[in-house]
């Protein structure tokens, strides 16, 4: 829902949180400086995954094309690493370093989380078509273990989603130890070592057996992106912008080429491309994220990332992301009998209009009863590190 060292005292500082939060950095100056365009990548992510679950398979050619829309979870992988680690390695060293990463973590990704728990578990008994979400399910949900014992599917539930939350929560239950005993010279190597481990972790599993598309929620696995993220925390700290900026934009579009390849080839080297696919985005989306960060209010591309429904979207994203699927399913599951609504043409313009519009209704309340109240606690665990003042708002 909602990421270095501090080497370059020049360097900006970045303040951020899960999905959906709005990123900041301290300018040479001191002031706070907002940098819309990683809102607008949250955006875009959220915006993938809301096609992939909500556009039918009635595209015909463009089907393909909605499919690949579960790529938006490994760029939200990707820039949380980023972000967070950022946060991390600008506070090391500053008083409550623990206590105010981890409550800050809780204060933005609980409160939601635990609503969405209670509806799907007791609010939708009362809905006209009940979700099943069995009792025996619920402390794996509570405790954020829910990828690990394998409950996730592509059945009915309606917290199915929420397996990227919780390789999320238990990669930051660990990172913020790595981030604090780890000499500064060594993170750089070991967060791209983590990162590469990654693949390797994959390989093993697959031959030891282990459906591929099981071994995707593992958390050693599906850490790739986080660990992207984390890399390029570290690189943008340690060198010049203008060096990451002229290494990230062709690597990343050779890296994008190569992604586009092998899907297109996907029949044809099965294996191949299910080892690879979440570690050559987990790439190509570091290279995406590194020019926004770097060239953020320059021309081209990246402006678009400034767009008043990519930033609104991004802000919203954790709300989004987390209610999108529960109203997905309880329409599915109440409107399935209708005949011919899911024949395509009008219908199912107006059956993914529907479900947008309730999306982002749920979001903007939750946003609104939920989420904002508890930011401004979060407001107030500001800490000042290696004198830099860090600030995060969604």
């Amino acid at each position: 829902m909602t990421v270095d060292d501090r080497r370059e005292a020049a360097a900006p500082a970045v303040s951020a949180t899960h999905h959906g939060s709005a990123a900041q950095v301290a300018g040479p100056s001191g002031e706070i400086k907002h940098i819309a365009e990683l809102d607008g990548i949250r955006g875009l992510a959220i915006g993938l995954v809301l096609i992939y679950h909500f556009v039918s398979a009635s595209l015909g050619p463009l089907r393909r094309v909605a499919e690949s829309g579960w790529v938006g979870v490994d760029l939200f992988f990707v820039l949380s690493g980023f972000l967070i680690t950022r946060i991390l390695l600008s506070s090391r060293g500053a008083p409550h370093y623990f206590r105010n990463f981890y409550a800050r973590r809780a204060l933005r990704v609980w409160p939601l989380y635990y609503v969405i728990l209670a509806f799907a578990f007791v609010g939708t008994r009362a809905l006209p078509v009940r979700m099943h979400v069995g009792a025996s399910l619920l402390p794996f949900y509570l405790t954020f273990t829910q990828n690990i014992v394998g409950t996730v599917g592509f059945g009915p539930w309606a917290v199915a989603h929420t397996w990227s939350l919780a390789i999320e929560e238990q990669f930051y239950l660990v990172w913020p130890w790595v981030v604090f005993l780890l000499p500064r010279r060594s993170f750089l190597f070991v967060s791209g070592s983590c990162w590469v481990l990654t693949l390797a972790v994959k390989a093993l599993l697959i031959r030891l057996g282990v459906p591929a598309m099981k071994a995707d929620y593992f958390t050693f696995v599906r850490m790739d992106g986080l660990c992207a993220g984390a890399l390029l925390a570290s690189m943008v700290r340690r060198f010049p912008a203008s060096d990451v900026l002229r290494v990230a934009k062709p690597l990343t579009g050779w890296t994008l080429a190569l992604c586009v390849a092998c899907f297109a080839l996907k029949q044809r080297a099965p294996a191949l491309v299910i080892l690879t696919n979440h570690f050559q985005l987990s790439l190509a989306f570091a290279g995406f994220v590194a020019i926004s960060f770097t060239g953020a209010g320059g021309a081209g591309p990246v402006r678009l990332l400034r767009s008043t429904p990519l930033v609104w979207l991004g802000q919203r994203s954790y709300g989004l992301y987390v209610w999108h699927f529960l109203v997905q399913r309880q329409m599915v599951r109440l409107l399935d009998h209708v005949p011919g609504l899911w024949r395509g043409g009008t219908w199912d313009l107006i059956r993914v209009g529907a479900l947008v519009a309730l999306s982002c209704g749920a979001a903007s309340l939750s946003w609104v009863v939920v989420e904002r109240p508890f930011l401004r606690l979060k407001d107030r665990l500001d800490h000042v590190g290696g004198g830099v003042k860090l600030s995060a708002r969604a």
